[in-house]
């Protein structure tokens, strides 16, 4: 096991924090052997970011990171199949806090990946990890990644409105049966 260092991002002077599993240093050895350009800065954070969550980068499929970018130097999207979580296993988490510290910008779409085997092609859907460099706490949309606790506050902030309720009236108006007065959750209409 290596140890890197990675600095913790805020608006004055990073901190650091200390991931013993392997990460860039791994994925460095790989990209040669796979014969791939070599990983950006950027690339190398995002790798030793994966390793720490994942507990060593090798444990996620090994096809999906030969396919990624790694010398992109502001975004990299990777391939993901497995379940994330914010509790119990907490990598979804532990995603959110290390890329908002590292001034990252986390995003996860749904995708779907053509394979190929002796039997044809498949399409197999997953999961593509988003990460994209960011230069700012604030300032513009596409430059800042605020910090979790800014982000925290203003969720936190926000008036929780309930949701509109579909009435019967307008259950009856969309699709021309009659209905009785009580809307859809059992409840007598005012």
């Amino acid at each position: 096991m290596t140890e890197t260092t990675i600095e913790t991002a805020t608006e004055e002077k990073p901190t650091k924090f200390v991931t013993c599993y392997a990460g860039s240093g791994w994925l460095s050895s790989r990209l040669i052997q796979w014969k791939k350009p070599a990983a950006s800065a950027f690339g190398l954070l995002v790798a030793d970011i994966l390793g720490q969550v994942f507990q060593g980068i090798y444990h996620l499929e090994e096809d999906y990171l030969q396919e990624t970018d790694w010398s992109d130097p502001r975004a990299i999207e990777l391939c993901y199949y497995k379940e994330l979580a914010t509790v119990d296993f907490d990598t979804l988490t532990q995603l959110v806090v290390i890329c908002a510290d590292q001034l990252i910008r986390f995003s996860i779409s749904p995708v779907i990946r053509e394979e190929a085997d002796d039997y044809g092609t498949s399409e197999i859907p997953c999961l593509s990890l988003g990460f994209h460099k960011r230069s700012t706490r604030n300032g513009r949309l596409f430059d800042r990644c605020p910090t979790l606790e800014t982000s925290a506050a203003q969720i936190r902030a926000r008036e929780i409105k309930p949701a509109p309720r579909l009435t019967a009236s307008l259950v009856q108006a969309v699709t021309g049966e009659a209905s009785s007065d009580l809307n859809l959750f059992g409840e007598a209409q005012p």
